[in-house]
């Protein structure tokens, strides 16, 4: 005879958005990180200095992590009951947050394509684990 263990289901409950209040803070916590890159947005210019070129490159990769780890759980969450709609609906939420974050920001990967090979240089040495995302723009 053959018998299967039942499969044990996940519990999203220790995950930093196991909860809706933490999940919406989150999501609000990544508003307000993109509105303080975008009012950066200003200062780019050919002669920016490092120092405040990095200082934007790491806001970006945080503003990067956090939609990472919001896209996680809800993809984790739908994934745990597909027939879940409150789960779907919450997966749409959060794409639709991560989307727009995302069209928030495009204006540094095109601020830095758009410099002379000469002037990225300085900006990708000192990049440091991140010149490659800079390179690969």
């Amino acid at each position: 005879m053959n018998t299967t263990a039942p499969i044990p289901r996940w519990s999203l409950q220790e995950l930093p958005f196991g909860s809706p209040e933490a999940l919406d803070a989150a999501l609000a916590d990544l508003d307000a990180l993109v509105a303080e890159f975008e009012a950066d947005r200003s200062r780019l210019a050919h002669d920016l200095p490092v120092a405040d070129f990095l200082e934007l490159l790491h806001m970006q990769e945080r503003i990067h992590d956090l939609c990472a780890q919001l896209g996680a759980y809800a993809y984790l969450l739908y994934a745990g009951n597909t027939q879940d709609s409150a789960a779907l609906s919450l997966r749409g939420r959060i794409e639709q947050a991560l989307t727009e974050a995302d069209n928030r920001g495009l204006f540094f990967g095109l601020w830095f394509k758009s410099l002379p090979d000469e002037a990225a240089e300085p900006y990708i040495a000192a990049a440091g684990d991140l010149s490659y995302y800079l390179e690969s723009l």
